[in-house]
């Protein structure tokens, strides 16, 4: 079995297609590495670039994928709804095939230690490779954005990173690096639903305030579309399905005096998680096969994973 690693690099940019172009183009110019999806959004300023390697080549691929983000993207300029603490915002890796979460997180932390030593960006570790249990949930790292962390980060022992000195990169801010399984970002627009509404149901939904398990969620407002909208990651579709989720934000909006518009997927879903029917029952349009991380491994790569996500 030929071992296979993902990484869903989110990048604090989501509006000028060819600075996001550039950095597709450098992670494609890693050997033994493939791009597999590339989705960007223009209310949340980000984009979420998924792209397999190998565990030999996997650090060293991201590293100048972060590189080349630092270059060309600013935080001090950065706006968007979306919480962020660096240009190269999230990097996880995730294991696809013949390596172990534990594998990830050891590949984690070695990409965040030369994050900090060639590109002198502090890094902090989420999920299985969080050197501090409070840090396993991203939330606790990027709370209060790039503007707090800045303030805080020199003053408050908490809010130290992990890797490199108490004080933020001028322009790239931080990096939050880590390790964990596959994860679904699926979104639903409200109509009729303003901010608080979405904010509301974010709430209901969201494991941590005794919602569906295995759910993050929050609250925005999408100015170029005049809708509000429920984000969510689904940390786990095998504990709650994206149908179960779907039905219940459908539910807690109409309780608060909204209807569900239309359901978004960003970046790739594990085949078992989704198909045509659940796509109608949830509202998501457009599916086909270049939605599903299997399938688009086998396009891209010739063939298969050997392991069920």
């Amino acid at each position: 079995m030929n071992a296979l690693v993902e990484c869903a690099m989110n990048v604090s940019e989501g509006r000028d297609h060819a600075v996001i172009r550039s950095i597709q183009l450098e992670i494609e110019s890693q050997p033994e590495t493939r791009v597999l999806d590339v989705s960007s959004d223009t209310d949340h300023n980000r984009t979420v670039i998924t792209f397999v390697s190998t565990p030999d080549r996997i650090v060293a691929s991201t590293l100048e994928a972060i590189r080349k983000t630092i270059e060309l993207v600013s935080l001090v300029s950065h706006r968007g709804v979306h919480p962020r603490i660096g240009a190269a915002d999230v990097i996880p890796f995730v294991p696809l095939q013949g390596l172990t979460l534990a594998d990830c997180a050891q590949l984690a932390v070695s990409l965040g230690n030369q994050v900090w030593k060639r590109l002198s960006v502090p890094v902090y570790f989420y999920g299985a490779a969080a050197f501090l249990p409070a840090r396993r949930e991203l939330s606790a790292i990027r709370r209060g954005g790039f503007e707090m962390l800045r303030e805080t980060v020199s003053v408050d022992p908490t809010r130290r990173p992990d890797v490199g000195l108490c004080s933020l990169h001028a322009t790239a801010g931080a990096c939050a690096i880590g390790a964990r399984g596959p994860l679904i970002a699926f979104n639903v627009e409200l109509v009729d639903g303003d901010l608080q509404i979405a904010r509301q149901v974010a709430r209901k939904i969201r494991e941590g305030e005794g919602g569906l398990q295995g759910v993050r969620a929050l609250g925005f407002f999408l100015e170029s579309r005049g809708r509000s909208q429920v984000s969510t990651n689904l940390l786990d579709y095998r504990k709650t399905s994206l149908k179960t989720l779907f039905r219940r934000i459908a539910s807690e909006a109409r309780a608060l005096g909204a209807l569900h518009f239309q359901s978004e997927v960003v970046g790739l879903v594990p085949l078992r998680a989704l198909d045509r029917q659940i796509a109608e029952e949830i509202l998501l349009p457009g599916f086909g096969p270049h939605q599903l991380l299997e399938s688009r491994i086998l396009e891209v790569l010739g063939k298969p994973l050997e392991q069920d996500l």
